[in-house]
């Protein structure tokens, strides 16, 4: 997760920059030996909300992620902190493979490993910059967006605050209509009342590091998030 509570990520650009410089493919590959799939939503493959919606296709793109940077005004480099329980190794090995990924756009990242009560004590009081965290999920995306992303919720760890995403995730949530929140949900335009639900979030609050690793345990999917922080942890 991303704290967009305080400075310096309160710029969504930095907060762009750095998911744009996150290699989840290699995540994946040396921290989960390539038993999860990279995605950026919270239902991954097989599931019938799948859509393939990724704001960061394409991904790492260093020249982009410095470009954010400089325009965020920290292009000379800056120091981070990462947040993570020592009891979860593959967490804090992500960590450190973030480390060397986000080295390479000027960023130090220093890993954080802490004992679990001072883990939810930072992460409740917001005293960290990206925080290493696990989410598991039902097949519903609400499931995971509404609790991590809304404004108004106790679990919306990172400080994300858009009035613009508090109604889509609204919209999307007391809609009963399935055929409606499909369209509603991947990025179906304006037209579409709360429409564009997972593309705008990616772009404006990319809290989350580690939802590019999904893990298949028989018929049960089970997501681990960072990195939204929603690397992790998404709109203008």
């Amino acid at each position: 997760m991303l704290n967009a509570s305080k400075p310096p990520l309160t710029d969504k650009r930095l907060r762009q920059a750095i998911a744009w410089a996150v290699d989840r493919a290699e995540i994946v590959k040396l921290v989960y030996f390539g038993s999860h799939v990279v995605t950026a939503e919270p239902t991954p493959e097989p599931s019938i909300w799948a859509t393939g919606v990724n704001a960061h296709k394409g991904g790492p793109d260093l020249a982009k992620a410095k470009q954010l940077m400089n325009e965020a005004g920290v292009g000379g480099g800056l120091t981070l902190t990462y947040l993570v329980k020592s009891q979860v190794p593959v967490l804090v090995k992500t960590g450190e493979i973030l480390r060397e990924q986000l080295k390479k756009i000027g960023i130090t990242l220093e890993v954080q490993p802490v004992e679990s009560g001072q883990y939810f004590e930072a992460l409740v009081g917001k005293k960290f910059d990206i925080a290493g965290a696990w989410w598991s999920v039902t097949v519903d995306p609400d499931m995971f967006y509404n609790p991590m992303q809304h404004s108004t919720s106790p679990w919306n760890f990172t400080g994300f605050k858009s009035e613009e995403a508090d109604k889509r995730l609204d919209a999307f949530r007391y809609t009963a209509s399935p055929a409606a929140r499909k369209k509603m949900y991947p990025g179906a335009g304006a037209l579409v009342p709360g429409g564009r639900l997972a593309d705008r979030l990616q772009q404006r609050d990319p809290a989350l590091l580690d939802e590019a690793q999904r893990e298949r345990r028989g018929p049960a999917l089970v997501a681990r998030a960072p990195l939204r922080g929603r690397l992790a942890r998404l709109v203008p």
